[in-house]
């Protein structure tokens, strides 16, 4: 049982519906994340470790509008989903452009892309895991 699975059964067992719980953790959970980020650029950018922060700030403008839905609209899970996904797809785009710039991997776009990744799958329980990818080569034969 992961961090988030097991705060949300706290907040089931203090009386929130499952939808509430799922988006209050969601909200508490992307508060997490933006703090940290809002933490290491400030660090960096104290440090002069420019490229490091530009990271940080990538990550922060990527997940900027995930914050207010999950604020304004609690027990919403709808909203908290589609505003997770967001952000995730803004995040993993963005990083793309920021990997082409600078023709290099960076942990923090990786760090808060997983991070956004689970919360996704956590607002998700009930979705099934996607089918492997075909990746090519013989197609395996019928037993």
């Amino acid at each position: 049982m992961g961090r988030w699975d097991r705060l949300h059964a706290v907040l089931v067992r203090a009386g929130l519906t499952d939808d509430e719980s799922r988006t209050e953790v969601a909200r508490i959970a992307a508060g997490g994340i933006w703090d940290e980020c809002a933490d290491g650029l400030k660090e960096h950018r104290a440090a002069a470790r420019q490229e490091d922060a530009r990271a940080f700030a990538v990550a922060l403008r990527s997940i900027q509008g995930a914050i207010t839905p999950l604020t304004l609209r609690p027990g919403d899970l709808a909203a908290a989903k589609g505003a997770v996904t967001g952000a995730r797809r803004r995040l993993q785009h963005n990083r793309g452009l920021f990997e082409r710039r600078l023709h290099r991997t960076n942990p923090v776009l990786d760090r808060t892309g997983r991070a956004f990744a689970a919360l996704e799958a956590f607002l998700n329980p009930h979705r099934p895991e996607p089918p492997a990818r075909f990746q090519g080569g013989a197609v395996p034969a019928a037993a």
